[in-house]
């Protein structure tokens, strides 16, 4: 009986506690402040979500900045090195003769390309056609350089030659007391430069670079035209 009445008694306290108004007031204030951790919590997240998103756009807003800007540049690196070659060398060789050697010697930097050979980030985030219109140009303006050199070297063996004939000559001048004008001795130098520089097949090295420049301006043309589009709607 006592133990009946033990659990009698606790079951009616456990009553009286569970429908008490601070027993309700209590459960009203946990579920309440339950509900309001969530909605933080939500809102939370929200925010965060919000925060990475645009964290996100901006970056991606300056790589698109950095890319146009490079490209921007290359292009200005184009522009420069075709505007030199045209201006310095290449007009006399486009009005040569086919066959005919080009016997002169044009200094090439060492580091030509240093923003296209530093930049293929750029490259990965152009769009396709751009890309590579660009490696296609540069490769051919690369073959122009290496052609560039192999002449300079012919010309430089050519004159070298020449000299050394003329050397000669002068010396059978002065032992042997012949006697040369100033133009028949410039004659004789221009017709050994000449007749060297056939002999090392400049005539045609000389060919294919005026092949090689051609290329390379219809290209320059061409890129011109997609890196203005490009630009234009990088700008919309």
């Amino acid at each position: 009986m006592d133990f009946n009445n033990t659990l009698i008694n606790i079951g009616s306290f456990f009553a009286k506690a569970l429908t008490s108004e601070t027993f309700v007031a209590a459960l009203i204030t946990g579920a309440a402040a339950l509900l309001g951790a969530g909605i933080a919590g939500y809102f939370s997240f929200l925010a965060t979500e919000k925060a990475h998103q645009n964290n996100m756009e901006k970056a991606e807003r300056e790589e698109k900045k950095i890319t146009s800007n490079t490209l921007a540049l290359i292009m200005i690196e184009i522009k420069t090195a075709w505007e030199v070659y045209n201006t310095e060398y290449a007009d006399e060789l486009r009005h040569l003769e086919d066959g005919k050697p080009y016997v002169v010697m044009f200094p090439v930097g060492a580091n030509t390309f240093s923003l296209y050979d530093s930049s293929p980030s750029c490259l990965a985030n152009l769009p396709i056609e751009v890309a590579e219109k660009i490696v296609l140009l540069y490769m051919r303006m690369k073959g122009m350089i290496a052609m560039i050199e192999l002449n300079n070297s012919d010309a430089r063996q050519a004159y070298y030659s020449a000299e050394n004939t003329m050397q000669k000559l002068r010396d059978g001048m002065t032992t042997n007391g012949w006697k040369l004008s100033p133009e028949k001795l410039d004659d004789i130098y221009k017709n050994h430069v000449n007749h060297e520089a056939v002999k090392l097949g400049m005539g045609s090295t000389a060919d294919g670079m005026k092949l090689l420049g051609a290329e390379i301006e219809d290209l320059y043309i061409s890129l011109l035209g997609i890196e203005q589009r490009y630009q234009k709607s990088q700008n919309q």
